[in-house]
């Protein structure tokens, strides 16, 4: 019995630390580096780019998502608005 509980509270535990881990460094100001496939270069994906980013589908009447749950060609349109 004391077993399975410690196994739960340790599972439990461990799946929480996972899924607060991305907000925290983000919260944190850690920086994500993207790779843009067309100019074959990479972007910091910081708090500046994510606002660019939100007012881009704004300005395009999309609504968000997470820059990689996109397609291919929705993320290519995006870079291509951010190196004209």
């Amino acid at each position: 019995m004391f077993r399975r509980t410690l196994f739960a509270i340790t599972a439990v535990t461990a799946l929480a630390g996972s899924l607060l881990m991305p907000s925290s460094a983000q919260a944190a100001g850690v920086t994500v580096r993207v790779y843009d496939r067309s100019h074959k270069d990479y972007h910091q994906w910081n708090a500046d780019e994510d606002r660019t980013y939100r007012q881009y589908l704004t300005d395009n009447h999309r609504p968000y998502r997470k820059i990689t749950k996109t397609t291919k060609t929705q993320q290519s349109a995006y870079w291509e608005f951010r190196h004209k």
